[in-house]
């Protein structure tokens, strides 16, 4: 079960890192903190490209 936890820990510590970066799809918008097909995800404020998805 700790390792589980460490997963989600670490899955946490990725999307903190990508927020505020630029889109590598676009080149104009920012990376935010959302929701893409009902997963926790990173897309991108000005194109909603999904950078990363956490299932």
């Amino acid at each position: 079960m700790q390792t589980a936890r460490k997963g989600r820990d670490d899955a946490h510590v990725v999307l903190e890192q990508l927020t505020d970066q630029t889109c590598s799809f676009c080149g104009d918008g920012l990376l935010t903190s959302g929701e893409y097909k009902g997963n926790q995800a990173i897309l991108c404020e000005s194109c909603d490209t999904p950078t990363v998805q956490l299932w």
